[in-house]
């Protein structure tokens, strides 16, 4: 009698508790033993859930005195779009990809790896603080009085090339703060349109106190 009955989800916005009600009778399907509430591996049980679910961030699973097992969940946060390999996928806050973009979804911002490695749920392709650069880069542009196209990578999430108007882009390096390689960026086109010297390829903001 002191087998699970049920499951209760908190938290969570896209993983619905049928769906994880699914997974967890899988689990224990595979593991007798689990079924007694008292002998549930509750870390084990947590791993195969992230596995499962590119959206979790966080995930905690406690005992109830009803027998049950209650799931609290943190989802991650959709944070741009990540496009490579002719695909559109959604890329989180801490750099994963958590799924597919639908056809007619977007996002503000859009990072295209010109490299066109192939990715799939659950793929860390960036760090925060590159993903965090790129937000701020399209959150302060018109700030600057920059409009910003599109945003691509290399080999490296070390530069971004930032797309502009004119036909020109801002190579950015992304370990220094967005802010001020903006600033950068349109204090050199101002002082090329006062010279009549409008850059024809792009603006180089990398090197603090430089520009090319």
């Amino acid at each position: 009698w002191l087998d699970y009955r049920g499951i209760e989800i908190k938290g969570s916005s896209t993983i619905s508790q049928a769906d994880i009600q699914q997974q967890v009778d899988q689990y224990m399907a595979k593991r007798p033993l689990d079924k007694n509430i008292l002998f549930t591996n509750t870390n084990d049980l947590e791993i195969e859930l992230k596995k499962h679910y590119s959206t979790i961030k966080q995930l905690n699973i406690n005992r109830t005195l009803l027998l049950k097992l209650q799931f609290n969940i943190k989802e991650s946060t959709a944070a741009l779009l990540w496009q490579s390999g002719g695909s559109r996928w959604i890329v989180a806050e801490d750099g994963r990809i958590l799924r597919p973009a639908e056809k007619q979804e977007t996002i503000t911002g859009t990072i295209v790896d010109t490299a066109q490695l192939a990715v799939k749920p659950g793929d860390r392709v960036a760090d925060e603080q590159f993903i965090s650069f790129v937000r701020t880069i399209y959150d302060q542009a018109k700030g600057y009085g920059f409009n910003v196209k599109t945003t691509t990578i290399e080999s490296t999430t070390r530069e971004l090339k930032v797309y502009v108007d004119n036909n020109i882009y801002i190579r950015c390096d992304t370990s220094r703060g967005a802010g001020e390689q903006l600033r950068s960026a349109q204090t050199a086109l101002a002082t090329s349109n006062k010279n009549n010297t409008i850059p024809k390829e792009y603006i180089d903001v990398r090197v603090e106190g430089r520009v090319l």
